[in-house]
């Protein structure tokens, strides 16, 4: 009997390369920064989810060995704003994290792209508070341009307040809600950023998934996400990841991007199996020269692998003719062996246990 296979270790630093380790922030996350500064400024001095990004605007990358408060406000839409939790999943992908950072990141992140983090339960209650507030004046002036009443000026003056706080309610809540959700897509899309920069092989499925996200700002993160990720995976990877990534980026193929679709090559040959081939041919058929050979060189590969793949489960199914019926020794023919004989120990193993 073969050896049961262990599942490969995956190693947190596998996407770290030159440009991971400097100190220096790249261009292109300098080009991010006025946007952090501006909501930095917008945060109340002390909290301390923003204190990464604070060290990283200063223009170097610290060493990170810990970053619970950034993590915790990525899973927290009630205690933490929505500028907090986009800060901290900005400065989880910019800085320099060091193990077991990264993982602890990519749970909370992958969390957070994927959706599954409730919103805030208050968000309903502030509209109504906003309304309240509004409706004080206003009911005022209503009261002082009726003399003429029925009931007490404070009785008109609270009767009005009321009214007024349902007819703000009603208009301010639904946009308060469109508002607020639009405000949690951006997380999730500073969250997708993050995920493709830690350079993790058990978040490309979830980001190839990103890239027909409902929301356009994940689509457009996905993308530089999932070229930044690609490379992680290895093929002592394959049959380990998930079980959606194949057909995931099968799908990718679809997004017009030539350097987004060498990209997907690349992981297939490393870990696609047989269920890439026919996606594989259809995208040929449209292909450029380039896109085409590489298929060419691909689909061989596939092939063997979906072979390998189909003889191992010919070996592990059962055969049919033995379903239900009794193994029976060698030279018994067609004869009846009685249960009890085969399951009777022999007299030479009784007498050595006894031995």
């Amino acid at each position: 009997m073969g050896e049961l296979q262990q599942a490969p270790e995956i190693d947190p630093t596998a996407g770290l390369d030159a440009a991971a380790t400097d100190r220096r922030l790249p261009s292109i996350i300098e080009d991010e920064a006025a946007e952090i500064a501006t909501m930095l400024r917008k945060i109340k001095p002390g909290r301390q989810a923003a204190d990464i990004a604070r060290m990283l605007l200063k223009g170097d990358r610290p060493v990170v060995w810990g970053a619970g408060e950034q993590v915790a406000a990525l899973g927290d839409a009630r205690k933490y704003t929505w500028r907090e939790r986009h800060i901290s999943a900005w400065s989880i992908g910019v800085a320099d994290l060091r193990p077991p950072v990264p993982e602890q990141a990519e749970a909370a992140l992958m969390e957070v792209v994927a959706g599954h983090v409730p919103v805030n339960d208050l968000r309903t209650v502030y509209p109504i508070a906003w309304s309240f507030v509004a409706s004080i004046p206003v009911g005022f002036f209503i009261a002082l341009l009726f003399p003429e009443r029925s009931i007490s000026f404070l009785g008109f003056w609270t009767l009005m307040v009321f009214a007024w706080t349902i007819m703000f309610s009603v208009v301010l809540g639904p946009i308060y809600c469109i508002r607020d959700d639009g405000r949690m897509h951006d997380v999730r899309g500073a969250a997708t950023l993050a995920l493709g920069r830690l350079r993790l092989p058990r978040s490309v499925s979830l980001l190839a998934e990103s890239l027909f996200d409902k929301r356009i700002v994940v689509r457009r993160a996905a993308i530089p996400a999932l070229k930044a990720s690609l490379p992680a995976l290895r093929p002592e990877y394959f049959g380990w990841l998930d079980g959606y990534l194949v057909p995931r980026l099968c799908r990718g193929l679809k997004i017009k991007d030539e350097e987004l679709t060498c990209a997907i090559m690349g992981a297939l040959h490393k870990v696609g199996d047989g269920r890439a081939i026919g996606p594989l041919e259809k995208y040929r058929v449209r292909a450029s020269p380039l896109v085409a050979e590489h298929i060419d060189s691909l689909l061989p590969i596939l092939r063997e692998r979906a072979q390998m793949m189909k003889d191992a489960r010919t070996l592990l199914r059962p055969s049919e003719h033995l379903e239900g019926s009794l193994l029976r020794p060698s030279g018994m023919g067609n004869s009846i062996v009685d249960s009890e004989r085969l399951l009777r120990a022999t007299e030479f193993a009784s007498d050595d246990a006894e031995q």
